[in-house]
C-alpha cells in the first residue's frame, strides 16, 4: 500500500527468534513500531539501563553507551562489562599525586615552572593540574572508610596518603580528594636529617691512625722482646755445653813465634 505501494507491514526487521518487530511492536511500512519499553529496529531490546548499571552506580561507569542492555561502544582504552576496565590508563594515584603533591607540599612536577613574584601558589597549582577536585585536609581518623587510599612519597622522600572515591571519578578526574594528617596535624612522615659532623669524622680518623700506629709498635716491641729472649736463651744453653780446663784458655795465642831457617847449617861458621 500507500502512495506508489512502497508499503509492506511484513518486511520490517525480526528478531532472533523470527518474530516480526520482535514480536513487541507493529509494523508499519516497513519500520517496526515499538511497545512501551521496548526499543531497536526488530523491537527486540528492553528500553531499560539497569543491566548496564556499574558497581558504581553509572551507566556503564560514564565510559560507553547502553545498547539493548549492554554496554556498547566503550571509549578509548575502555573495555569490559561495564566499560571500566582500562590496561593503557595511567594509575589513578599517580594522576592525583603531582597536583596533590603541589598543594599540599608546594613540591613536585609542577613547581618547576612556579615563580612567587608571578603566581599564587594555589592558583598555580590548579592552573597546571590536569584533573578536577575539591582539595581538603583532614585527620585519617574521619576520612570515610570507603574510598581509595593512595600512599607515596614527595621529592623530599616524606611519605603521606590521600584518599578519594571511586564511584565518583569521571573524566576531569574525583570529586574530592582527602590528604591524611595525624593526631598531630602532620601531613607526612618525612626521613629524619641527620647533619654529618665533619670535625669528629676528621678527630676520630686521626684517633685511629694514631691507635693503630701504637698499637703497631706494641706488636713489633713484643716480638722483638720474644726474639731477643729466645736467643740469649740458646746462647746460655750453647754456654753451658762448652767445657775449657781451668789452667788453660781456648782462645789464648802466644806472644812469640819460632821460626826455623832449612838451610842453616852450625859447621859453616
Amino acid at each position: 500500500y500507500g502512495q506508489f505501494c512502497e508499503c509492506d507491514d511484513s518486511s520490517c526487521d525480526r528478531s532472533l527468534s523470527g518474530l516480526l518487530c520482535g514480536g513487541h511492536g507493529l509494523c508499519n511500512c516497513g519500520r517496526c513500531e515499538c511497545d512501551a519499553g521496548w526499543t531497536g529496529p526488530a523491537c527486540d531490546c528492553r528500553d531499560d539501563v539497569s543491566q548496564c548499571l556499574s558497581p558504581d552506580g553509572k551507566i556503564c561507569s560514564g565510559h560507553g553507551e547502553c545498547v539493548c542492555g549492554h554496554c556498547r561502544r566503550c571509549d578509548d582504552g575502555y573495555s569490559g562489562q561495564f566499560c571500566s576496565e582500562c590496561e593503557t590508563c595511567p594509575d589513578k594515584c599517580e594522576s592525583l599525586k603531582a597536583c596533590v603533591e603541589c598543594l599540599a607540599f608546594s613540591s613536585g612536577d609542577l613547581m618547576e615552572t612556579f615563580d612567587g613574584r608571578k603566581h599564587g601558589h594555589a592558583d598555580f597549582c590548579w592552573e597546571n593540574c590536569e584533573l578536577q577536585f575539591k582539595y581538603r585536609e583532614k585527620l585519617s581518623s574521619r576520612i570515610p572508610v570507603n574510598m581509595v587510599n593512595c600512599t607515596v612519597k614527595n621529592a623530599s622522600y616524606c611519605q603521606y596518603t590521600f584518599s578519594y572515591k571511586l564511584e565518583d571519578w569521571t573524566k576531569n578526574g574525583p570529586e574530592k580528594v582527602f590528604l591524611h594528617l595525624d593526631e598531630d596535624g602532620e601531613k607526612g612522615i618525612c626521613p629524619t636529617v641527620v647533619k654529618i659532623d665533619y670535625l669528629g669524622m676528621i678527630i676520630g680518623l686521626v684517633f685511629m691512625i694514631v691507635a693503630v700506629g701504637m698499637l703497631t709498635i706494641l706488636l713489633w716491641k713484643v716480638f722483638t722482646t720474644i726474639t731477643d729472649r729466645r736467643e740469649f736463651a740458646q746462647f746460655e744453653q750453647e754456654r753451658e755445653k762448652m767445657k775449657f780446663n781451668s789452667n788453660s784458655n781456648p782462645i789464648f795465642k802466644q806472644a812469640t813465634t819460632t821460626i826455623m831457617n832449612p838451610i842453616y847449617s852450625k859447621g859453616d861458621f
